[in-house]
């Protein structure tokens, strides 16, 4: 499929040598290298370098999500060439990859399609993570008739059948995660109970995000049960 549109990327290298298995050393070795030169040598089937080699070259750009590697506006070439990279390792299996490459893509905007994709094979593959990550993905596509509603818009049965999919997908997502015991998704299917007021479920999750030291799942819990005044907390990312 094609992997990157609305924006000129490096071509990902097009042919590859068998490498032996990369220590983590010998990764970092190789991807300072690459980044030091401003080019890659002979290109590796190794996942974890491909990775870190994307990690490498996404550092030198200016602007971060947070405090990772990750960077969305970057003035010169050095985010292209880690979307080049991380491309490359996705090929090669690397789930990693999958959720910075999807981060990126969110962070650009216009790019739903690949991050559904990219945050579903991480997901598929069992990373938890990602599975939360999709789950909000997919919940803001339910959002988003009740927000045109506020606008006054017309909403179609169309509409309304893709937002019944789109939260049925999330309740999957974070279900699946929070059998993982990630307390985020715990959390968010507590606020997904509350917005269709089943009071009930609502309680039974933020009790349980609540026992994993998810304080937001706390403050909902106690303003339920009486105990403080409300809050406003958004959906967790992960």
């Amino acid at each position: 499929m094609g992997w990157f549109s609305g924006r000129k990327a490096q071509s990902a290298p097009r042919t590859r040598q068998s490498q032996p298995d990369a220590t983590p050393q010998q990764v970092h070795t190789i991807a300072a290298g690459i980044v030091e030169r401003g080019e890659a040598p002979d290109p590796t089937q190794n996942p974890d370098v491909m990775l870190e080699v994307g990690k490498r070259y996404a550092a030198r750009s200016p602007l971060r999500i947070g405090t990772s590697d990750l960077a969305l506006g970057a003035t010169d070439n050095s985010l292209d060439m880690a979307v080049s990279w991380w491309r490359s390792a996705v090929d090669a299996g690397s789930v990693e990859a999958m959720l910075q490459l999807g981060r990126v893509y969110l962070g650009w905007g216009g790019h739903r399609a690949q991050v559904m994709e990219l945050y579903e094979r991480a997901a598929n593959a069992g990373n938890v993570i990602a599975m939360v990550k999709l789950g909000t993905v997919l919940l803001s596509d339910s959002d988003d008739v009740p927000f045109r509603r506020s606008l006054g818009q017309d909403i179609s049965a169309e509409d309304l059948a893709h937002a019944e999919v789109a939260t049925a997908g999330a309740l999957k997502w974070f279900g699946k995660a929070a059998a993982e015991g990630n307390s985020d998704a715990m959390f968010n299917l507590g606020l997904m109970a509350e917005r269709r007021s089943d009071r009930s479920a609502a309680i039974g999750w933020y009790t349980k995000a609540a026992q994993a030291a998810h304080h937001a799942a706390q403050d909902r819990l106690d303003y339920l049960m009486g105990r403080r005044a409300p809050g406003h907390h958004p959906i967790q990312l992960d």
